[in-house]
């Protein structure tokens, strides 16, 4: 069986990340539009029913461990329904930021009053920390950088790639 050429690998790598960052730029992108939406969203108020740091179990090759995540369930009334959720941010948090998930337990206590931020088209849906926050903003721009990276790499060309240049090949 012939060995892959160089070029062929870079074009497959290329592919790669472009197919990541087309994902986190897809995924980013969603969240970042609920998150601006959340800006205009009703506040009505809230009360935390449990606030802890889980550990939750990861697997990464043949390695096991557990990670942090943050867990602030509350709940909250509108047009005198009651309804629950979970959810404090668009922000995904990062596993295994213990920092992180402490810090965000420690906001919210248990039988704390909170401000909730209710998507008025989904009642059900609702954040604690409305807007758009920092990490949002990388991973869009992490996808459009992977995006850049695997498109310039697909367009890698033989003589470039290979350190020859176009005048060494042309025919005389």
């Amino acid at each position: 069986m012939p060995t892959p050429r160089p070029l062929t690998i870079v074009r497959g790598l290329g592919v790669l990340w472009l197919a990541v960052g087309c994902v986190m730029l897809a995924l980013g992108a969603r969240q970042a539009s609920d998150a601006v939406r959340s800006i205009t969203w009703p506040k009505t108020q809230g009360t935390v029913l449990e606030s802890v740091v889980m550990r939750r179990p990861r697997r990464v090759g043949d390695t096991r461990d557990s990670v942090s995540v943050p867990l602030v369930r509350y709940r909250y009334a509108l047009g005198g329904v009651l309804y629950h959720s979970t959810h404090v941010s668009f922000k995904r948090y990062v596993f295994g930021a213990d920092r992180e998930s402490r810090n965000t337990v420690a906001r919210y206590p248990v039988g704390a009053a909170v401000s909730v931020y209710v998507d008025p088209d989904r009642p059900g849906s609702a954040v604690l920390e409305h807007g758009i926050s920092t990490l949002n903003l990388l991973v869009l721009i992490a996808g459009s950088i992977l995006i850049g990276v695997g498109g310039r790499w697909m367009r890698k060309r033989g003589p470039r790639s290979s350190g020859v240049t176009r005048d060494a090949q042309r025919p005389r």
